[in-house]
């Protein structure tokens, strides 16, 4: 068990396999780098004035309780993002909706 995460960490680290390794690590780090800012870039390009440009809310009243049961799910499958998504709440319920400026641009 003790050799198979070393190797693990071996692998992670980027010291096997050489430089192929690294050059395949490195086209993806910068894969992620450009697909996180050309995705800022286009939202920039078509973002409506004035608000944030989330989507409008859904007509359907079983879609919120869907995404809800979901998003619970995963915050106890994974207790970070669990946290993570009680705080966005919270910061959603005590402070957005109470300012009137917040409440507009994120609606």
């Amino acid at each position: 068990m003790a050799k198979t995460v070393e190797q693990g960490i071996a692998l992670h680290e980027g010291r096997r396999y050489g430089t192929a390794n690294l050059i395949v690590m490195l086209t993806a780090c910068l894969a992620l780098i450009t697909l996180i800012v050309t995705g800022v870039w286009m939202w920039w390009k078509r973002r409506p004035h004035g608000r944030a440009g989330a989507p409008a809310r859904p007509t359907s009243r079983r879609t919120p309780y869907t995404v809800i049961a979901i998003m619970a799910g995963l915050g106890l499958l994974f207790p970070l993002a669990g946290i993570t998504m009680l705080a966005v709440l919270l910061l959603d319920w005590l402070v957005i909706r109470r300012v009137a400026r917040l409440n507009r641009i994120f609606g």
